[in-house]
């Protein structure tokens, strides 16, 4: 399957080829690079390493868009928990990165504040 992610709907932005495999039990969708012949050959072990879950174009952004704003604390935590839910539990990797982006953008302003709050006491006269 030829796949094009669009910009806006219009402009082609990335073109893949892979194959989309759909777990009948749990409603997933994998995807893999390599072809159906390939993986007809493949050993079920060996297979179950090349699958990945696919993340949408979508959610991706909104983790991207919230590591680069988690500075602004209520902006990025809920960018963050938006895309927690929306993102498949068996894409780890992306929810890990959603659940560090929450604890940083919690910690961030504790951080920040609490570095003004000493450095107020020790200018304190």
């Amino acid at each position: 399957m030829k796949t094009v992610d669009r910009l806006y709907g219009l402009l082609p932005v990335w073109v893949t080829q892979e194959t989309v495999v759909k777990c009948p039990d749990c409603e997933t969708t994998f995807t893999t690079q390599i072809a159906v012949a390939e993986l007809q050959r493949l050993p079920p072990d060996e297979i179950t390493k090349e699958f990945r879950v696919r993340v949408g174009f979508v959610q991706k952004c909104m983790v991207a868009i919230g590591w680069l704003l988690f500075w602004l604390f209520p902006v990025s935590t809920i960018l963050f928990v938006i895309a927690r839910f929306l993102i498949p539990k068996t894409a780890v990797r992306w929810r890990r990165a959603t659940t560090a982006g929450i604890i940083a953008s919690i910690v961030s302003p504790v951080l920040f504040f609490g570095s003004l709050l000493i450095l107020d006491l020790l200018t304190a006269k």
